[in-house]
């Protein structure tokens, strides 16, 4: 089971804000990706994977929040939607 960290240790505070949006969206979103299955699939037997999938798309969507000038308009909209969607489920 991959540990995700919701700190992200490999940035510094001169690295380029573009990079740090890139690695901060994909990590959150590899981090949704991962526990979707788990928890659409196994929910019954820990629960805990429908937990860390709530956890994780808040993160996902704080990181948009954060970056939304940088991200394409179109992407941007996609991805809030669908994190939006996969909360509600």
């Amino acid at each position: 089971m991959p540990q995700f960290d919701k700190w992200i240790n490999d940035l510094s505070a001169i690295d380029p804000v573009g990079r740090v949006a890139r690695r901060s969206v994909r990590l959150r979103l590899e981090a949704v990706g991962y526990y979707l299955p788990l928890a659409a699939k196994h929910a019954g037997e820990n629960i805990e994977h429908v937990h860390q999938l709530r956890v994780w798309t808040r993160r996902a969507l704080a990181a948009l929040d954060l970056f939304t000038e940088l991200l394409p308009k179109a992407e941007e909209k996609w991805f809030r939607k669908t994190l939006h969607k996969i909360r509600r489920a």
